[in-house]
């Protein structure tokens, strides 16, 4: 089978016809035998996409024939909903699971057996669940706690989930010689277990659970799309945030310059600028500010001290002769010289 076949039987982009495309394998984790029986596997593969050489010949090098190769392949080919990728390299590790086991197998107890509580029944209630649909939708939204029918319970406890769930095993016409009626626990662990998985497959409604931040840092992901992923912010410092506050009031503040004159100044519209970590909401850091520009030559606004007044800069006039020397121009908030 030509790599195009493959592709187009697995409906993948062509991009995974590079190999550097794949996901890989720590190959130190592995032990010594599994180590031997991958690398055989995955430069038969290899090669075998490669296309430069023939089966016969990629036979001889990895001792791998044609069949078991194109199994091989399929298996890398197969999509990983977990990572949202192809499995690549990671189908051929010795024993590695891709997919979810099914049972075949009945589940129920005849009339002349005898009834074992403790035999265990390995998918059993996967099986359950694709044969009773119905029963899976409402044991789902009752362990969301999605609202829907004014008739329909509401539960908190899995305790509860449980024993609603045995109730609608009953109604669907399950004995007590069916799974999970002829169990120990009544499925009750499978049931917990499920949770989990339906948590999974559900992220942003099983976060609200757990409180509104959690809910918060779920709805930045799509879990259909992993490039549009906003990664979640679990650290502090991981992301900070720039905010200002601007304070609708008036206060004046008096001072004491450099030259021994006492200023009466005015400041109006504070701005409380602060620094944010997104993670935690803690203030890092803030500032207060004012519209008032500083400049390290001169202020363009300050208090006089023989009337009390607020006078401004004339930069028009700049520097007057006085008795005392050349000094700035100065002009109240009504522009009348004093």
């Amino acid at each position: 089978m030509s790599r195009k076949r493959l592709l187009q039987l697995f409906q993948m982009h062509e991009k995974y016809l590079d190999l550097s495309n794949w996901p890989i394998v720590n190959k130190l984790l592995l032990n010594q035998e599994d180590l031997k029986l991958y690398e055989r596997r995955e430069l038969a593969v290899s090669l075998y996409m490669e296309q430069k050489l023939t089966n016969k010949e990629i036979f001889k090098a990895a001792g791998i024939n044609e069949k078991e190769i194109t199994r091989l392949i399929k298996r890398c080919l197969m999509w990983d909903k977990d990572t949202n990728i192809i499995w690549g390299f990671r189908a051929l590790i010795p024993q590695k699971r891709i997919s979810n086991y099914q049972r075949k197998a009945q589940t129920s107890v005849g009339l002349n057996a005898v009834q074992d509580h403790s035999k265990k029944l390995p998918g059993a209630f996967s099986k359950l669940m694709d044969d009773f649909p119905a029963i899976k939708e409402k044991i789902s939204k009752a362990h969301l706690r999605k609202i829907g029918s004014c008739k329909e319970p509401q539960f908190v406890r899995g305790k509860d989930i449980h024993n609603y769930f045995i109730e609608l095993c009953k109604k669907e016409g399950i004995g007590e010689r069916d799974y999970p009626l002829n169990t120990s626990d009544r499925g009750k662990r499978s049931l917990y277990r499920y949770f989990k998985t339906n948590e999974f497959n559900h992220f942003a409604a099983a976060a609200s659970l757990y409180g509104s931040e959690a809910l918060r840092n779920a709805k930045r992901v799509n879990s259909n799309n992993i490039e549009s992923i906003t990664p979640l912010l679990v650290r502090p410092y991981q992301r900070v945030q720039f905010d200002g506050h601007r304070i609708d009031a008036f206060f004046t503040i008096t001072y004491k310059t450099p030259e021994g004159d006492w200023i009466t100044d005015t400041i109006e519209r504070i701005w409380l600028l602060v620094i944010i970590d997104v993670a935690t909401r803690v203030i890092i850091g803030y500032h207060l500010s004012s519209y008032i520009g500083e400049s390290a030559y001169k202020r363009n606004k300050w208090g006089c001290k023989e009337c009390g007044d607020i006078v401004f800069l004339d930069n028009k006039k700049g520097m007057v002769d006085t008795v005392k020397g050349k000094a700035w121009y100065m002009t109240n908030r009504y522009f009348v010289e004093r």
